[in-house]
């Protein structure tokens, strides 16, 4: 008999979510490796105040969808799936997103079946500028009174090695590194456009074409008033935005005639099409926990330029494989700095490439793989 896996996100497509891609990656994974899946969410469209159906078959995966009684904040939402949780009776709990309403939920309702529960972080541990006072101080309140709770899931999955300090301030000793991976689709693309030879990508040199790109969820906490600021500031470059709204209202809009901004979904294929053309890629984020999108874009040879938080400091080694720098107005000097020695960067963009390769979404499986099969001879008790 096959395994069962429930996993536990707080959304679902059409959301732009990284937790919602690497929840479905890891179902996608687990269902390939003959495990039953099903996806527990909430109906919430993220950030637009729009709803989704509550059942949904996507890429092969079952989705259920829930309606939050209540909200908090952005994101905190409660939402109540104890009934479904008992009818699908898991072997294996897994729950997306540390500090969440829905990840103590799961981990009460396995407890009590005597189901092995695994979290999932998603590295909400660095200090966010762009974060208010008032949910600063709830994610003090939570640690101080929750974080204990950490010990009680079977194993915590940490997406990334900086939030092992972190994780041990909360009482954590021991957890598991699968880091986010992005899909082969990415990497074929680049073995096609640049031959790997003796294991070494051959980068063409070739002369820019001035194009400058940002791509991902169009939320303020990606802080793309950087992106405006650089565009006004240097003319002679092209600049373009482009994503699915989220957060944004009519307070982003183009200042400068060199400044594209598209306020729509993208799929693989335009992702494709627009890093062909541009040259640098930028991420000035406030925020984030492992951008599958700065992966991606170091995965087709991009130029990356980030802004200087934990998340970024793991990826980029700064002049390595990327950049990383403090304001705007660095972005703007850095971008033009880029460009005066242009022909010198060949490196790093090989760099850039092979650190995308690094993390693919077949190596973040495999390892998946393996976590869930070294529990599988496990006892677990029924029903």
């Amino acid at each position: 008999m096959n395994k069962k896996v429930l996993i536990i996100a707080p959304y679902s497509y059409p959301s732009a979510c990284g937790v919602w891609t690497r929840a479905l990656a890891d179902a996608k994974a687990l269902k390939a490796a003959g495990y039953t899946v099903l996806i527990f969410t909430t109906n919430v469209i993220k950030r637009t105040g729009k709803f989704s159906s509550d059942h949904e078959v996507i890429e092969g995966i079952e989705v259920k969808r829930f309606k939050p009684f209540f909200k908090f904040g952005e994101n905190a939402m409660f939402w109540w799936f104890g009934k479904s949780f008992r009818d699908f009776n898991p072997d294996f709990v897994h729950a997306h997103l540390y500090r969440h309403p829905h990840s103590l939920l799961a981990l009460i309702l396995a407890k009590r079946k005597e189901k092995k529960v695994f979290l999932t972080t998603h590295a909400p541990f660095d200090k966010f500028e762009d974060r208010s006072v008032i949910l600063k101080f709830i994610d003090t309140l939570y640690d101080f009174f929750l974080g204990w709770s950490l010990r009680l899931y079977t194993k915590v999955i940490r997406i990334t090695d900086w939030e092992t300090k972190y994780l041990k301030k909360l009482g954590l000793k021991e957890s598991v590194l699968i880091e986010n991976g992005i899909a082969m689709e990415f990497i074929n693309n680049v073995k096609k456009r640049y031959p790997m030879e003796s294991n070494e990508i051959k980068v063409n040199i070739s002369n820019p074409n001035y194009q400058i790109r940002y791509m991902g969820r169009l939320d303020p906490s990606k802080r793309l008033e950087w992106v405006i600021e650089c565009a006004k500031a240097l003319p002679e470059y092209n600049f373009k935005i482009v994503g699915a709204p989220s957060g944004y209202g009519d307070e982003l809009k183009s200042k400068s005639p060199n400044l594209t901004i598209v306020k729509e979904r993208y799929n693989k294929e335009d992702f494709f099409r627009e890093t062909a053309i541009a040259d640098i890629f930028l991420m000035p984020s406030a925020r984030e926990g492992l951008p599958f999108v700065a992966i991606e874009a170091l995965s087709q040879g991009m130029i990356l330029i980030t802004s200087d938080i934990m998340p970024f400091r793991e990826l980029i080694v700064d002049g390595v494989n990327g950049f990383i720098v403090n304001s705007s107005q660095e972005m703007a000097e850095k971008i033009t700095w880029v460009y005066k020695n242009w022909e010198k960067l060949v490196s790093v963009r090989q760099k850039a490439i092979l650190t995308g390769i690094k993390n693919s979404e077949d190596e973040s499986n495999k390892k998946l793989i393996v976590f869930y099969k070294s529990f599988d001879e496990r006892p677990t008790k029924r029903l």
